[in-house]
């Protein structure tokens, strides 16, 4: 049963050399269930589901890097099934350490290719009145880490205009500590249960 299933936590150590986000990766299918938003100078129109503009002058593209206290599902062979948390306390630690880091330019597709052409030149931390610029990421909980990369490489950025490329998935390494509350008491929000019985259904479905 899925309420049954342990709930761990993310941390790093800030002053590890080897502990933080590493890379960016930018994949089809982002586990923290939201797509990029494809920005140009032009108005923005409605493709595959997803906003872009057919302007190629700008080639940004905007979403979230780590969602906040958002459950994401996870099955390997240390834990066995289990869902991890980032809180908002230690977003905020991976982020400075990113940045200390200079990891602007690490970026890789779908955990595997790295490539070039493509940079971090926008980070903020979701806050309330953020939000109110972005009514895309409006259900985005306080504390998520959000980033805008400039796409300077076309045949990503044709990609990522396809539908192919959707957003992004970090690469960490830090430690996990296991929480002592059970899944159905721990606070997510209705949207976020939601989303997360609706990923389990289709992880399900496509054993």
């Amino acid at each position: 049963m899925i309420k049954d299933l342990p709930i761990y936590t993310w941390d790093i150590d800030p002053d590890a050399e080897d502990e933080g986000v590493s890379t960016m990766s930018i994949v089809d299918d982002p586990a923290v269930e939201k797509a990029f938003i494809k920005f140009s100078k032009n108005p923005v129109k409605k493709v595959k589901g997803f906003k872009y503009s057919l302007n190629e002058e700008k080639r940004v593209v905007t979403g979230v890097a780590i969602r906040a206290n958002y459950p994401i599902y996870r099955n390997d062979n240390e834990f066995g099934e289990y869902f991890c948390v980032f809180e908002p306390q230690v977003i905020e630690k991976i982020v400075y350490k990113f940045m200390k880091d200079k990891n602007n330019t690490s970026v890789n597709i779908n955990h595997a290719d790295g490539t070039n052409g493509i940079y971090l030149f926008e980070s903020f931390i979701m806050r309330d009145h953020l939000r109110l610029n972005l009514p895309e990421f409006e259900d985005v909980e306080n504390g998520s880490w959000m980033t805008s990369y400039k796409v300077d490489n076309p045949e990503i950025w044709k990609k990522i205009k396809a539908g192919n490329l959707n957003g992004y998935s970090i690469e960490i390494s830090g430690s996990l500590a296991k929480t002592n509350k059970a899944f159905s008491s721990y606070p997510f929000t209705r949207k976020q249960l939601c989303e997360l019985y609706q990923t389990i259904n289709f992880l399900i479905r496509n054993e």
